[in-house]
């Protein structure tokens, strides 16, 4: 006990006056360290993408007649439509109302019947004209609208038949929608390993049709591990990490991932995140919990001050996916945080955000005919102050002076991949944050690092409000375009080697700076690197980048200030 006081007596007096003078970088405050970690979070596999559905197509048989007689219709009358209204049908066949039409004639209303379901989706329907004796010049127009029949899976093997078929259930004894049956498919097709293509057929019972759903599915469990050195020199620099993510846990189509990532020493830094989700509904609407966890301490010249770090984060969401089309997709997320985030000196608490968070998300994206995919989040962030023991409006215990767990944020990101000519990709990234308040640090926006500004620290400043921009020219490696991969019998050296040259800019706003520190701060970096998709389940990931412009990194970048090397690699076991 005598030598704690002691200790602390000597930093007070002599250690904390000297650091005083110089800023304590921004990238040892509990959320930043996070950021850095979740920059370095491995690509998992993406959706199929594929259209998985297969039509087959009919030709209307018609027959040619001598000589066909006409009538008088002075009116239509529909059978069989459940779906569409005979008010609404009504305003196609109006026109064809007090003429004298035949036989021909009539199929061609017909068509117009079948071409307005079509336009809203049916595209099974199909509309005839019945054998029948026209009474008053009333033309009666059977349709038989196209009704799920019955649902085949066959090839299944890690996936229930039950599970997948249950999809369909909404649609069973009802009429078959393509826009509906397509969003099924796509979003089946979302479950790590699955696919599903679905066949078409003619049903047992006249007017109905059967699905066959033809499934190749794989063991849903994977787990990789990674290395990065995208931490900084104060809280480890080089990290190691592992993944693991399954499904089908406790329940059909659920899915549950952990990682876990150590610093170099393993007691400098620790981190783990656990999340859950599964479906509710048969709409794939799914319900998540999610948990994180983050210790470190800072080194090099704070070490004696034993700086140290902790954050805790429980988050519940729903995530529904509202659009599914070959071409577009919108998800909505609703979320709730609980955030423990605080700051250790000597051991003792110098703060402690209690942070409750309502957050609304928007995810989507677009794939255009100009070969490219947009990609835009949105998020809405509401401090809640007061519930659930949080902090208060303005908490003299914030991280930082005039903050508390009352806030309004706004954030919105956007990326467009575009394919250029020559087997090239352009990738451009925009994004940016609004506050209308003072900030905690972990809710603060940061500019710097891999996957923001190359060149500089992980979060080399922060601020209330920012925004980022960058521009990526990816470029297969030029005259071995095709010169075969080694270990490998189809891929080329295009596929697992391209080139990269980027430019990345940021800028940073504080509404309330304290002495010291930047009202607003913009730097920019660029450089060059390469990507490799190697086989035997390598990846790895090159970025050197130099930074440009007057501002210059802080004293706790590595080289000094002449440039920041980023490496990943990352290796799929299974």
């Amino acid at each position: 006990m005598i030598n704690r006081i002691a200790r602390a007596f000597v930093v007070v007096l002599v250690i904390i006056p000297s650091l005083a003078f110089s800023k304590v970088p921004s990238s040892i405050r509990p959320g930043a360290v996070q950021k850095s970690i979740e920059e370095a979070k491995p690509a998992l596999p993406k959706a199929y993408r594929e259209v998985p559905l297969k039509v087959p197509k009919k030709k209307r048989e018609t027959k040619k007649l001598k000589k066909e007689i006409k009538v008088l219709v002075r009116g239509f009358r529909f059978e069989g439509n459940t779906v569409l209204s005979d008010e609404y049908l009504a305003r196609f066949v109006q026109k064809h109302v007090g003429k004298r039409l035949s036989f021909s004639d009539l199929e061609k209303v017909c068509d117009e019947i079948s071409e307005a379901y079509r336009e809203r989706g049916y595209f099974l329907a199909r509309a005839f004209i019945p054998p029948q004796e026209v009474r008053g010049g009333v033309v009666v127009i059977k349709i038989m609208e196209g009704r799920l029949g019955k649902v085949e899976v066959k090839g299944e093997k890690h996936y229930k038949a039950r599970f997948i078929k249950k999809h369909f259930t909404p649609a069973s004894n009802g009429v078959i929608n393509y826009h509906k049956l397509l969003k099924t498919l796509l979003l089946l097709n979302e479950y790590p390993d699955l696919r599903v293509h679905a066949t078409l057929m003619r049903g047992e019972r006249p007017g109905t049709t059967d699905i066959l759903l033809k499934v190749k599915d794989k063991k849903p469990v994977h787990f990789y591990l990674d290395y990065n050195d995208y931490g900084s020199r104060y809280v480890s620099r080089h990290r190691v990490g592992s993944t693991l993510v399954c499904s089908n846990v406790l329940l059909q189509g659920d899915s549950f991932a952990f990682r876990g990532v150590v610093g170099t020493p393993v007691e400098q830094m620790q981190f783990v995140r656990f999340d859950y989700n599964f479906p509710i509904n048969s709409h794939h609407t799914k319900l998540g919990f999610h948990y994180t966890y983050l210790t470190y301490k800072v080194g090099r010249e704070y070490q004696i001050l034993d700086l140290r770090g902790r954050s805790k984060i429980f988050t519940a969401d729903v995530v529904h996916p509202a659009i599914r089309t070959r071409t577009t997709g919108l998800d909505l997320t609703l979320a709730f945080d609980y955030k423990q985030v605080r700051d250790y000196l000597l051991g003792m608490v110098t703060s402690d955000d209690e942070l409750r968070i309502l957050r609304f998300q928007v995810d989507y994206n677009h794939l255009d005919a100009l070969k490219g995919r947009t990609f835009v989040t949105f998020v809405g962030s509401w401090g809640i102050p007061d519930i659930l023991a949080g902090s208060k409006r303005r908490d003299p215990r914030a991280s930082r002076l005039g903050a508390g767990g009352s806030f309004l944020k706004a954030g919105l990101e956007i990326q467009r991949i575009q394919q250029m000519p020559l087997e090239t990709y352009l990738i451009f990234k925009l994004g940016g944050q609004l506050s209308w308040n003072d900030l905690p640090v972990s809710e603060q926006y940061s500019i710097g690092g891999e996957g923001s500004v190359r060149g500089f620290e992980a979060s080399e400043y922060l601020g209330d409000s920012g925004y980022s921009a960058s521009v990526e020219w990816q470029v297969p490696p030029p005259l071995i375009l095709n010169w075969r991969c080694p270990f490998s019998k189809e891929k080329r050296l295009k596929d697992v080697i391209r080139l990269v040259g980027f430019f990345d800019y940021g800028r940073v706003f504080l509404r309330d700076p304290l002495p010291g520190e930047y009202k607003n701060v913009g730097i920019a970096g660029t450089g060059c690197g390469v990507r490799l998709r190697l086989p035997l389940g390598f990846d790895c990931k090159v970025d050197v980048g130099f930074p440009v412009g007057g501002v210059r990194p802080s004293k706790g970048s590595a080289n000094g200030s002449k440039y920041r090397v980023y490496v990943q690699v990352v290796k799929k076991l299974f």
